[in-house]
């Protein structure tokens, strides 16, 4: 398999990350597409990566055209929170995974419901088009926006057979409760547990948000808000 990765271009956090997820992915043909830090960082790890193609110095339709012939030539892409990527393989009709460690820090202004129509709604004719039709959206917004039209969606952090806490809070900040779930070893039943413990949380009216938590240093992985 031909897997396309790349990764938002601020600070090394997003490229490092794009480079543990591509050590995964040993005996496919990993492409890396890119500019500045993240291309600088993709270059640093050359065992992550079978080709980095950089960007950079190149002007943004020369940029644009190299990097929708290789969403054209690739089977899946990987894309590390960044958002324009995902909308590139969507228009071109490609299988997108969104990898996003900061899911819970995204604000957004309007609605998911009405963001959601927004996004399925995207005109898939040309880039140009889907790129006007997100525009007026924030920063944050994008980001939410390419989860949302990313064919993957589950939730982060539900590797199989670990344990995760999931912390209840009111809408006051204190804590209300809070379950220890160890998930299957089958990755979709992983991801089913982790929707079944946060049907479970938000059944109580009190409950306004749940922290999904590693049990072994109680560190916080993501944020989840009633729907």
């Amino acid at each position: 398999m031909r897997i396309l990765l790349g990764a938002q271009n601020c600070g090394f956090g997003p490229a490092s990350e794009l480079v543990a997820v591509s050590r995964l992915l040993r005996g496919h043909r990993r492409v890396f597409v890119g500019d500045g830090i993240a291309a600088a960082f993709a270059r640093r790890n050359p065992d992550a990566f079978d080709t980095v193609r950089a960007t950079d110095g190149m002007t943004p339709d020369a940029a644009d055209r190299a990097a929708g012939e290789l969403v054209a030539q690739c089977d899946l892409v990987v894309s590390v929170m960044d958002a324009d990527l995902v909308v590139r393989a969507v228009v071109a009709g490609r299988p997108v995974v969104m990898v996003d460690s900061l899911f819970g820090f995204w604000r957004v202004r309007q609605p998911l419901g009405r963001l959601h129509e927004r996004c399925a709604a995207l005109p898939r004719s040309s880039l140009t088009a889907a790129r006007r039709h997100l525009d007026g959206l924030t920063p944050h917004e994008r980001v939410v926006a390419a989860h949302l039209l990313a064919t993957h969606r589950g939730y982060p952090f539900a590797e199989t057979g670990a344990p995760r806490v999931l912390r209840r809070y009111s809408g006051e900040g204190r804590i209300t409760g809070g379950a220890l779930v160890r998930l299957p070893d089958d990755p979709d039943q992983a991801q089913a547990a982790v929707e079944q413990a946060l049907h479970g949380a938000f059944a109580d009216p009190g409950v306004a948000l749940v922290h999904v938590r590693a049990v072994e240093y109680g560190c916080f992985q993501y944020e989840v808000r009633r729907p």
